[in-house]
């Protein structure tokens, strides 16, 4: 299963020249596309240095990396009107992402129609309009929620409570995630995928030459990466070997791609885990502290009813012994149970009673 994510931004903020980096897409930008915010989508395959090498020790016909699904979404700014079905279109497709990379404009516009570049101001601005749609969400909810514990349906009484914390905060101008929620209460709320409750990855794009000061200084206080949009772009046009030359000539020492990566894993806290066999070996990300029954039905909802056992070993030690029949006979091939936490690299192979 794919990660989604949502990347947003007002006009001329970059995002799309940003997504045309991450994906090798060739979307019009909002320059080219003016008059229209209809969304572009484009899916890559995370890199990941031990799928292959896992292949060859398990003999595995094809390798299955992770893949990201990500979606380039406009925002339009204050007194641009594109109507509520745009809107409920742009607020629809961000429940479905996992996090949002929000785009912020570090650079002035050269055509001097856009004002000063300000990425504090637009990040405020992108906050508020997640914060509204989440506000309109919530009393739509409450006002039936409470409408049915009122006529006896008091299964609701518990998301009722949930509910109102969550309006007393996002009516104050405040994010859900600053509402206090336990982690079951979040899980109560899961299934309406608040927008502020997302994680939010802070990308500030930035001129190539010429520094600005108050772009140094915002990009420390919104934790954001900062990212030469055009330079990326013209990267994904160059072969390997003249793409890494380039970018050591520019000073680049990493590009977008994995830089988005490594924060969207750090901000859900995710762990990657293998399945492999003589078919296929393939990776797969779950929270941390997961348990092995929940990474089992991640693969198939068999695999989590009929679970048996899990035989676990690092992919690391399986690729440097060279296969199951090693870490057999060093007895490094562990059997865990179904509370097993899974771990960042481990290789899983689920013992399972088939169902029926």
């Amino acid at each position: 299963m794919a990660l989604n994510l949502g990347i947003v931004g007002l006009p001329g903020s970059g995002k799309t020249t940003l997504f045309n980096a991450l994906t090798h897409g060739g979307a019009r930008t909002s320059g080219q596309r003016r008059g229209t915010l209809e969304p572009n989508l484009g899916s890559v395959n995370v890199p990941d240095v031990r799928l292959e090498p896992l292949g060859d020790v398990l003999g595995s016909a094809k390798a299955v990396p992770l893949s990201i699904n990500f979606i380039d979404l406009t925002i339009p700014r204050t007194g641009e009107h594109h109507g509520d079905d745009m809107s409920k279109q742009v607020i629809a497709c961000l429940r479905e992402a996992d996090a949002l990379v929000a785009v912020l404009r570090g650079f002035n516009d050269p055509t001097g129609l856009l004002p000063e570049a300000d990425p504090r101001s637009d990040a405020h601005v992108l906050l508020a309009e997640l914060q509204l749609a989440d506000l309109s969400l919530v009393e739509s909810l409450l006002e039936k929620r409470e409408r049915a514990f009122r006529l006896g349906q008091k299964e609701y009484g518990r998301e009722v409570e949930i509910l109102k914390k969550v309006h007393a905060c996002l009516s104050e101008g405040r994010a859900a995630s600053d509402a206090g929620l336990h982690a079951d209460e979040k899980e109560e709320l899961k299934n309406y995928a608040l927008l502020t409750l997302k994680p939010v990855i802070f990308v500030v794009t930035v001129p190539e030459t010429g520094e600005l000061e108050k772009t140094g200084r915002e990009l420390a206080e919104l934790k954001a990466i900062a990212i030469f949009g055009k330079l990326e772009c013209d990267l994904c046009e160059l072969s390997e070997e003249e793409a890494r030359e380039f970018a050591c000539e520019m000073g680049v020492e990493e590009s977008c791609l994995p830089l988005i990566i490594r924060n969207c894993y750090e901000r859900l806290n995710l762990v990657t885990f293998y399945t492999g066999n003589e078919k296929e070996v393939r990776a797969w990300a779950v929270p941390g502290e997961t348990a092995a029954l929940k990474a089992a039905g991640k693969v198939h909802t068999d695999l989590e009813k009929g679970f048996i056992k899990a035989d676990v070993i690092c992919a690391d030690e399986l690729i440097k012994l060279g296969g199951i029949a090693a870490a057999k006979e060093k007895g490094l091939l562990r059997s865990e149970g179904k509370e097993y936490i899974v771990k960042d690299r481990d290789l899983i192979r689920v013992k399972f009673s088939p169902p029926g």
